[in-house]
């Protein structure tokens, strides 16, 4: 998606230094990375509310062009963004026979390979399982072939009516910020109004995308080994589930499964999935493994954090070890190995890694 925006003249200059200095490849990078972080700091209740006559007055008017984009709903009013709590959960997602799914072998750890920036944007568990669920019933719809166009556009607004569920189920039960069954969900937005930034990054993060130019694999279900990604015919790609993709789609899940639920992932799901990440996709495991030493070593406060982080990501910029931050604490809690004990600090829970 390309974009126009006015940015004040000293955040460019800032900018560009950084691009200079090498820490961004470009200025569009250095933008997504800021946005990405504030986004991830408000679903995991951290964001600062920001005044927005004040936004105006520093940095004037900002102008939009959308150039593609995923989803198709109507435009709605303030009104109509309220969602009924009479909505209920797509057929898609409801759990389907395990035997009537062709599974393949999980693609290869040098294949998926060593990412700078693993599980980029990934700040929940739950989305990936629901996105696992939906790729299990589109494949068995398509009888054991799904493009990956196709899962993109249809799983992505199969996640985007999963997600407009939960709004419902959070705004009924008061929950907030932080604690949102919601949270990594596609939903409506008044500055999205068809839901198309919304439902596209979530097929980015989650369902998957491959790089035009490098033909890379990019997304949740990939990376974690949950889904096989192969050429097709001329330039599109099919899915597959892989053995544990299956697995992880099959379990109980209090969100799909539960009619009123309450947490976002089971006892069982929890289990499984740090039992996978041990065995099968060692990069998640140690990027999860660092940020539990360092809430051990007594750095669970933002600074903290951040400044224990250096040992690790020393290389990389703040902004993107702050999105790193943000992705690995939102992932662990929702994996309850930590707790928020107050706004922007967290200790262990003693649930062993």
């Amino acid at each position: 998606m390309k974009t126009i925006v006015d940015i004040p003249e000293n955040l460019f200059r800032k900018a560009r230094y950084y691009i200079d200095d090498g820490r961004y490849s470009s200025l569009g990078e250095a933008i997504v990375i800021a946005l990405e972080t504030q986004f991830a700091l408000e679903e995991i209740g951290e964001g600062k509310a920001v005044d927005a006559s004040e936004v105006r007055r520093s940095t004037g008017k900002t102008r939009v062009r959308h150039a593609r984009g995923l989803g198709n709903r109507d435009r709605r009013s303030s009104a109509d963004s309220e969602v009924s709590d009479s909505r209920s959960l797509p057929a898609e997602v409801k759990p389907v026979s395990a035997g009537k799914i062709a599974r393949v072998p999980m693609p290869t750890l040098e294949k998926v390979g060593k990412r700078p920036y693993w599980l980029w944007g990934v700040h929940r568990i739950a989305p990936v399982k629901v996105a696992a669920r939906i790729a299990a019933s589109l494949i068995l719809d398509a009888r054991g072939s799904v493009r990956l166009e196709d899962l993109r556009e249809k799983g992505g607004q199969i996640a985007f009516e999963v997600g407009e569920y939960l709004v419902a189920q959070d705004n009924q039960k008061g929950r907030k910020h932080g604690s949102r069954l919601s949270s990594g969900f596609p939903c409506s937005h008044l500055k999205d109004p068809d839901n198309r930034r919304s439902i596209s990054r979530f097929a980015d993060l989650i369902l998957g995308d491959v790089r035009k130019k490098t033909g890379r694999v990019d997304g949740a279900l990939y990376e974690l080994r949950l889904l096989e990604v192969s050429e097709g015919k001329g330039e599109s790609h099919i899915v597959s589930l892989t053995e544990p993709g299956m697995e992880f789609a099959m379990l109980h899940s209090p969100i799909l499964d539960g009619e009123s639920p309450e947490s976002s992932l089971s006892e069982e799901e929890i289990e499984w999935y740090l039992r996978h990440i041990r065995e099968n996709v060692p990069w998640e495991y140690d990027t999860l493994s660092k940020a539990i030493g360092y809430i051990g070593n007594g750095y669970g406060d933002t600074q903290g954090f951040l400044n224990a982080m250096v040992e690790n990501y020393g290389h990389m910029s703040e902004k993107t070890r702050a999105s790193l931050r943000v992705c690995m604490l939102g992932r662990l809690l929702d994996l309850r190995l930590i707790a928020r004990i107050d706004k922007g600090e967290y200790t262990l829970t003693g649930r062993d890694l």
